[in-house]
């Protein structure tokens, strides 16, 4: 997955920039050329404007990811048991941009997680996590992230209005726990916060993230998922998490992973992939166990495809959607005893 550096006041030349800003536009999905397309675009424009940032992070760089939101073809209802699948990526995705900064004093430290609504859409809400909230002592003086039973204690202090958040801090939490971020007390001496460095300096380092997303919500589009994969994208950019910015299935696996751990829902891997490694315009074939892509299929020229708003609200985080697989999986274990 190509990774873009973009300097001084203009990204390609079209968009007008902060000049102290730099822009790295992480593509994260296989069609490169739709993403730099949709950079360069108004919607790509509306965002960054938006950011009002004057600079950049300690280094004077940010990061800018998108992931788009999907239609479901065909087979989507059986992702979990790994059937086959198509799906087709939505014009509609999610931006997120990522700056590192060192200030406040020690144990102020903390990732800000704004959304921005546009046009009446999307969430207007923002959330400031304490780092210090998402680590611990291993009783050895070395800081390790907090386990998912206090995760899930800490999320429980959050309001009903800030849940959503979970997607996001989830994966710097998941990142951790996989050991692609160490946090740390303390840096060597003269040593700032800048993109690539894998440490997380734990008591005074801000960390930044801004989305927008134009995927609807509850509409049955993988709204969770395009946020998960731009934000996951933005942390593995941001961290230097050189697995997930090469291998766009292993960026969709651990969003899976994020959505699983910590935000609670069952899913499967459908989502995530069709976010991560569609193509615009094309059918993405994938066997959701073990996550294989079979191959992408254009739709004819003279095809379309839409999707109609049936008015009901569709999660996979509710109580539905985990009694519907545990029954699946039952149904299963009933019939392999049949046959034996």
């Amino acid at each position: 997955a190509p990774v873009v550096s973009k300097t001084g006041s203009k990204v390609d030349g079209e968009m007008a920039m902060t000049p102290q800003l730099q822009f790295i536009s992480a593509c994260n999905v296989g069609d490169v050329g739709r993403v730099r397309a949709e950079f360069d675009g108004a919607n790509a424009d509306v965002f960054l404007s938006s950011l009002d940032w004057t600079r950049g992070g300690d280094d004077g760089a940010a990061v800018v990811t998108r992931a788009p939101g999907r239609l479901d073809v065909m087979g989507g209802i059986a992702d979990y048991s790994g059937s086959l699948v198509l799906q087709l990526p939505l014009r509609e995705g999610c931006f997120a941009a990522l700056r590192r900064r060192t200030g406040g004093a020690e144990g102020l430290g903390a990732l800000h997680v704004t959304s921005r609504a546009t046009d009446g859409a999307g969430r207007g809400e923002s959330i400031n996590v304490p780092l210090e909230s998402l680590v611990c002592s291993n009783g050895e003086g070395e800081l390790v992230p907090i386990s998912w039973e206090q995760w899930a204690s800490l999320k429980s202090t959050w309001s009903a209005e800030q849940q959503w958040a979970a997607y996001v801090v989830g994966g710097l939490l998941v990142l951790m726990h996989e050991g692609h971020i160490t946090p740390v007390r303390a840096r060597p001496a003269g040593k700032e916060c800048c993109l690539g460095d894998p440490t997380l300096l734990i008591g005074r380092e801000q960390v930044e993230i801004v989305l927008q997303s134009a995927v609807p919500e509850g509409k049955g589009v993988s709204s969770s998922a395009a946020v998960e994969v731009a934000s996951l994208s933005a942390f593995a950019h941001g961290f230097g998490v050189q697995t997930l910015i090469d291998d766009a299935r292993e960026l969709a696996l651990c969003a899976q992973r994020v959505e699983n751990k910590a935000v609670g829902a069952p899913c499967g891997v459908m989502d995530q992939m069709a976010s991560a490694t569609g193509q615009s315009g094309q059918l993405m074939a994938l066997v959701c166990q073990p996550a294989t892509v079979e191959g992408h299929m254009p739709l004819p020229a003279h095809l379309r495809l839409w999707g109609i708003d049936s008015g009901v609200r569709h999660s996979v985080g509710g109580a539905d959607y985990g009694s519907v697989r545990t029954a699946a999986f039952m149904g299963r274990t009933l019939l392999s005893r049949t046959r034996l």
